[in-house]
C-alpha cells in the first residue's frame, strides 16, 4: 500500500470522536507487548508504526530508532506520534523528533488531532498540534540519528 493512501485513510479524531475509543484502536493496532523489554523483530513488512508510549525523550528516541531499524532497503515507513504537543516539564516527543531535523531521510508530513492551544487538561494547553505523522525513507543513504 502506498504511503499517500495510508495517510488519506487515517480518520480525523477532531471530526469523528469514535476514533479515540479503545475498540477503534484495537481494530487497527496489533499490541506487541512491552516494547522496552523485548526486541523489535517481526516476520512481516512493517509500513506504519504508531508510537504512544513513554513520553520522555530517551524513550521516544529509542522508539524512533527501533522503528527505523524495521524499514527495509528501498522502502518507506510512516511513524505516527501521539502527544507531540504536550506541555511537559521534561523533553519529550517533540524534542525527540527535532533531533532528526537534519536527517534528509526523516520528515514530518502533517499534524493530526487537536491544534495548538487546545485545553487537554484543566489548565494545560497543547503547545503544538496534538500528534504528527512522519515519514522515514530508506532510499540509498545511510544515517544514524540522535
Amino acid at each position: 500500500m502506498k504511503i499517500s493512501s495510508i495517510i488519506d485513510n487515517i480518520p480525523d479524531k477532531t471530526q469523528d470522536k469514535n476514533t479515540t475509543s479503545l475498540e477503534f484502536k484495537k481494530d487497527l493496532i496489533e499490541y506487541l507487548g512491552d516494547v522496552y523489554q523485548s526486541e523489535w523483530e517481526f516476520d512481516e513488512d512493517i509500513q506504519v508504526v504508531f508510537i504512544d508510549c513513554n513520553h520522555e525523550i530517551s524513550y521516544v528516541l529509542s522508539d524512533i530508532q527501533n522503528s527505523i531499524n524495521l524499514c527495509k532497503d528501498d522502502q518507506e515507513l510512516l511513524l505516527i506520534f501521539d502527544d507531540y504537543g504536550l506541555d511537559n516539564p521534561w523533553e519529550g516527543v517533540k524534542e525527540a523528533i527535532q533531533k532528526y531535523d537534519d536527517n534528509p531521510k526523516f520528515s514530518i508530513l502533517k499534524g493530526i488531532g487537536h491544534s495548538r492551544g487546545w485545553n487537554y487538561k484543566s489548565g494545560k494547553f497543547l503547545r503544538e498540534v496534538e500528534g504528527v505523522i512522519c515519514k522515514y525513507s530508506n532510499k540509498n543513504r545511510s544515517y544514524s540519528g540522535s
